[in-house]
């Protein structure tokens, strides 16, 4: 089966991306790393959205700040829920805790 260079270039661009969340130090920093490519994307489309119609640009950065805040999460639960909750009996997941404003803006 032949790919090309383009999928040999995908291969190894997909190779090095796993190789940077891998070799993080800590978890968080695995977790954050593996929800970047949403971060990229907003960038770009922030960047492109201001300069169409800057009217638009907040709406956009909430909804990709949203977003990688759920990829946070969900990632975060996966692989820590279950030992978080078995250490924390009867108290609900930190996002989970009603009338808590999660606030994840960028400075």
């Amino acid at each position: 089966m032949k790919h090309g260079p383009f999928g040999y270039l995908f291969g190894v661009a997909m190779a090095v991306y796993i190789g940077w969340i891998v070799f993080a130090t800590n978890p968080m920093d695995r977790i954050s790393r593996g929800c970047a490519p949403i971060n990229w994307a907003g960038n770009l489309s922030v960047s492109i959205v201001a300069f169409l119609n800057p009217s638009w640009e907040r709406n956009t950065q909430h909804g990709f700040d949203r977003t990688d805040y759920v990829c946070t999460y969900t990632v975060w639960r996966l692989i820590y829920g279950q030992a978080w909750q078995k250490s924390h009996p009867g108290e609900p997941v930190p996002a989970e805790r009603p009338n808590q404003e999660v606030s994840h803006e960028q400075a």
